[in-house]
């Protein structure tokens, strides 16, 4: 087609068993899961969740750079940002907030009825990255590796715990 569309998208995207799509592409290409479930009843499909550099559907409510942000530093307060761009978030940081902001927006976005089978969290990382200052306390130490992991395994135990028949994967090695 002359405008770059696909026609049949969910009759096409449906020949896989297996799809890890980004939500805010498939609101904003309006596709129907419910559609590619007609055509292949046995498809799993994950929501494709970036745990790092917040942007479309998971950036509204990340408070902004600031004394209380979420936002990952180092020691001297210098802020992380992938080579991808955006920044890094910290995961410990005012009780979880980046990994509670995550829940929030899987339970409202996709983990609801009718929505995904499961997730695939982007950046699943064993280890802080970059020499994270993740308890801010001005000095990166192992103190820091733990209140990371300690990070992630609330969001890993709480999805669990909340969505026990889901499918869930990650990218970032470890023993994640």
């Amino acid at each position: 087609m002359r405008d770059g569309r696909v026609e049949q998208k969910e009759a096409r995207l449906a020949q896989w068993n297996l799809l890890v799509l980004n939500h805010d592409m498939v609101q904003g290409g309006q596709l129907s899961l419910a559609k590619m479930r007609e055509v292949n009843p046995h498809i799993k499909i994950l929501a494709w969740v970036p745990l790092q550099g917040p942007h479309g559907g998971l950036a509204p409510g990340v408070p902004p750079e600031g004394e209380n942000d979420w936002y990952a530093r180092r020691a001297d307060g210098t802020m992380l940002v992938p080579h991808w761009g955006g920044r890094l978030m910290n995961v410990y940081t005012q009780q979880y907030a980046w990994p509670r902001h995550v829940l929030d927006y899987v339970q409202r976005e996709c983990l609801k009825p009718g929505g995904y089978d499961g997730l695939m969290m982007d950046c699943l990382w064993q280890y802080e990255p970059d020499q994270q200052d993740v308890n801010r306390d001005g000095v990166h130490d192992q103190r820091d590796t733990q209140a990371w992991q300690e990070g992630m395994l609330f969001l890993l135990r709480s999805l669990h715990e909340q969505y026990p028949d889901a499918i869930l994967t990650g990218n970032g090695g470890g023993p994640w």
